[in-house]
């Protein structure tokens, strides 16, 4: 029987569920586990990864998906290393090899703009010394964290007294710092296997900026363009990625720039949204 081996921090969540379902539709041998159920090891010079509990070699796996991408960062690396050499099927092989490196938002806008894909213009200071209130954005600006996901480490300051409030509580060095972009909406592209699977529409709540639908905003059905299809394949393509989600807002020139490519997109509002089988297209492209 074909088998699979979930890793996720999370015992159970919507994406967790429906890719159980479809791979019991496909007949195939799923298990779910965490990052803290494995032991390294090293004996007589040969690496071993298992089960701590059941002793149960990871090798006895061949296909494997990775949830969580900013949590565990050094345990995912470690693991595809180790599942690469043995020739084991790992959805995003190319992007986990390199975890500690994608998910610094900085590294991913510096990478697509050396791709020559729109970004949104940035800057990160190596420390206060460095930052220039005279020549820094005007207000309102976003302060976005270098790491972070569901919009949790994205601020819109609006004068000086919020960046200061802001500033005390964190490292200047750890914040990025971006023009604010008015429009409240932007759109999420899914790709797999270097194709597009679809689009939707992400809108902030009336008053609110953030767009992420765990945050509140809303989502509706869209079209996906032939813009829009170019710039999500080729982000894609920048990081090797085989599933991801790529994040694209259009400004007042209608001029568009890619926010962020997220490598462990959620699709619970995508499959929502537009009526897709987003777990079910995933499975079929990792089992073969």
């Amino acid at each position: 029987m074909k088998n699979l081996l979930l890793f996720s921090k999370y015992n159970s969540n919507y994406q967790i569920s429906r890719i159980k379902e479809e791979c019991e539709l496909r007949n195939i041998n799923i298990q779910t586990v965490s990052y803290l159920d494995l032991n390294f090891e090293i004996k007589n010079n040969i690496p071993h990864i298992y089960f701590k509990k059941t002793k149960e070699s990871l090798l006895e796996y061949d296909n494997f998906i990775f949830r969580g991408f900013v949590s565990f960062d050094f345990f995912k690396e470690l693991l595809c290393l180790y599942l690469s050499e043995n020739h084991k099927n790992v959805l995003n092989k190319n992007v986990l090899l390199n975890t500690s490196l994608y998910i610094n938002k900085l590294i991913q806008v510096f990478k697509l703009s050396m791709n020559n894909l729109p970004v949104v213009n940035s800057n990160l200071y190596g420390s206060t010394d460095v930052y220039s209130q005279e020549e820094a954005y005007p207000f309102p600006f976003i302060l976005k964290g270098i790491v972070g996901s569901y919009g949790n480490e994205v601020m819109k300051i609006d004068n000086n007294l919020k960046y200061r409030g802001m500033i005390v509580n964190k490292q200047i060095s750890d914040l990025i710092f971006q023009p604010f972009l008015p429009t409240g909406e932007d759109y999420r592209i899914l790709v797999l296997g270097g194709r597009v699977l679809g689009v939707m529409k992400r809108i902030a709540q009336e008053g609110k900026y953030l767009t992420n639908v765990s945050a509140g905003g809303k989502f509706e059905k869209a079209e996906l363009t032939k813009e829009l299809e170019d710039l999500s394949l080729k982000a894609a393509k920048v990081f090797g990625a085989d599933y991801c989600g790529v994040d694209i807002m259009y400004d007042q020139n209608n001029k568009p720039h890619i926010l962020e490519v997220n490598f462990g997109a959620q699709f619970k509002g995508f499959e929502k949204c537009t009526g897709l089988n987003i777990a079910g297209q995933i499975i079929d492209y990792l089992v073969p």
